[in-house]
């Protein structure tokens, strides 16, 4: 399972606010870490009290990127499925930096202590989902479900003028209701589980998404922040009619694809996908 929180660029003052903050709500000693400056090769951490130290490494550098993660092999960069990790990324073309949390069980993140303490930071959303389960609505290439013998048949196709000479047809995931998509300040997806900020509510308004009838369970928190449950993270199949349609229904009543196109808009580049 992950867990995905986006902030605008500019909210925190250096990777090392990023490791300190983050790692008061992970409950596993973490035993390796990879950054883009300070540990480019990698490295072990041997126990807890070693954070204070990681964390003054990576204020030191100009860290755009770093991962922990809890497994036993030290180039597992971006961790994997088989571990628990902690990843942030500092993304300044689309002004947005991630933090991300991939967790075989809850034992190992207090979510909600994450989620309540991000608040301070004007978090923009904060989504909860299976990253394998949800990948086939954000795949665009052909060859990649062709690579895994998995059927396309039925989606949509389009020719972007940024692949059609190198790759031809592409998927059009404009027509996928559970697509996973980067675009300015935040990520963007109809996920199981979904955390509006204080900084949603520049594109977002309130009340109507509490009125979406697609929605399960709601709850203010901090009277910030509203959490919306659209189904269960650990249903089967994401992309089973039942959810798709739940998925779409939202879309629609949120304007989230209505935004997703305001927040393309305010990129310095054509978006293409």
């Amino acid at each position: 399972m992950q867990l995905q929180i986006s902030f605008t660029l500019g909210t925190f003052l250096h990777a090392g606010e990023v490791f300190a903050f983050a790692t008061q709500f992970i409950h596993h000693p973490l035993t390796a870490i990879h950054s883009t400056d300070a540990f480019e090769g990698g490295d072990w951490i041997d126990g807890e009290e070693e954070y204070p130290k990681i964390t003054e490494r990576l204020s030191d550098a100009k860290e755009k990127l770093f991962t922990a993660h809890d497994g036993d092999n030290i180039n597992a960069l971006f961790g994997g499925h088989n571990v628990n990790s902690l990843i942030y990324l500092r993304n300044e073309p689309f002004h947005t930096e991630e933090i991300s949390v991939t967790f075989k069980d809850r034992s190992f993140l207090n979510l909600e202590g994450l989620i309540r303490a991000a608040i301070k930071y004007g978090f923009n959303l904060a989504l909860k989902f299976d990253g394998i389960k949800t990948r086939w609505q954000s795949e665009q290439f052909i060859s990649n479900f062709k690579a895994e013998g998995k059927d396309y048949s039925n989606r949509a196709t389009i020719l972007h003028p940024l692949w059609e000479k190198s790759t031809g047809p592409t998927i059009n995931i404009r027509e996928n209701p559970g697509r996973y998509i980067r675009t300015c300040k935040m990520r963007l997806m109809a996920a199981p589980e979904i955390w509006f900020g204080p900084g949603a509510w520049k594109y977002f308004n309130c009340e109507q998404i509490k009125g979406c009838k697609s929605i399960t369970e709601k709850q203010m928190l901090e009277d910030e922040v509203l959490y919306v449950k659209l189904f269960d993270a650990e249903a089967r199949d994401y992309e089973a009619p039942e959810i798709l349609k739940i998925q779409r229904e939202f879309r629609q009543c949120s304007n989230m694809d209505k935004v997703e196109d305001e927040l393309n808009a305010l990129l310095p580049f054509t978006k293409y996908y």
